[in-house]
């Protein structure tokens, strides 16, 4: 085996282990069109939303990386995982927030002062921070072998 192949190995070994249970086609080991069932086994859900094909629950999950979340919605099309909407209070655990997210997915594309997005193949993911210094994360669904940023 040469050197390169070896960096190589232990590159993508330690990016694997900075990420566990992350793929950039789901979130959180979850991949997307994932049915309900899988999504339960990680998290409990409470229906809030249920429109034709579209559902929307109440997910389970307090904490992301340091970040304690104010809400976490997980979205159902047709009984498929797609997306995710997540909010934090105040600029301490919006920091938090961010700071896991530019861990995870790398700087992103800052479109403002308080906002970033990441395009990754499979999964476009937004963040924005409010005046009050609120957090949101949209996590969702994109094209597969979209044009990554």
């Amino acid at each position: 085996m040469n050197i390169s192949r070896v960096a190589t190995v232990i590159c993508l070994t330690l990016s694997a282990q900075a990420l566990p249970g992350q793929t950039y086609r789901g979130f959180l080991g979850i991949p997307w069109g994932a049915p309900r069932a899988t999504v339960e086994a990680h998290m409990k859900l409470q229906l809030t939303t249920a429109a034709g094909h579209y559902e929307r629950y109440h997910a389970s999950l307090d904490t992301l990386g340091d970040a304690h979340l104010q809400d976490c919605q997980v979205e159902f099309e047709e009984g498929r995982f797609f997306g995710v909407a997540i909010q934090t209070r105040g600029p301490v655990e919006t920091s938090a927030l961010l700071t896991y997210l530019t861990a995870s997915l790398g700087k992103g594309k800052q479109s403002d002062k308080r906002s970033y997005q990441w395009i990754l193949d499979g999964t476009r993911v937004f963040f924005d921070e409010d005046s009050f210094g609120d957090g949101y994360l949209y996590w969702y669904r994109g094209p597969i072998n979209e044009q990554a940023e």
